[in-house]
C-alpha cells in the first residue's frame, strides 16, 4: 500500500469512527438534545450541499 492509499484508508477509518460515535452520542442523549433544540429559535438555510440549521437561544 503506498502513502496515498494509507492516507485514504486512515481517513476512512477516522470517518467511520466519528460516524459510530455520533450514533452512540445521539442514542444516549436524544431526549436532552431534543429538549435543547425545542428551546431554541432555528433558521434553516439551504446551501449547495445541505441544509444548515442556525439556532440561537430564545430572547
Amino acid at each position: 500500500m503506498d502513502a496515498k492509499e494509507k492516507e485514504i484508508h486512515l481517513a476512512w477509518q477516522i470517518w467511520s469512527l466519528i460516524w459510530r460515535l455520533n450514533d452512540l452520542i445521539w442514542d444516549r442523549y436524544e431526549q436532552p438534545f431534543m429538549k435543547i433544540l425545542s428551546n431554541k429559535r432555528c433558521v434553516f438555510v439551504q446551501d449547495d450541499t445541505d441544509d444548515i440549521a442556525n439556532c440561537d437561544e430564545p430572547h
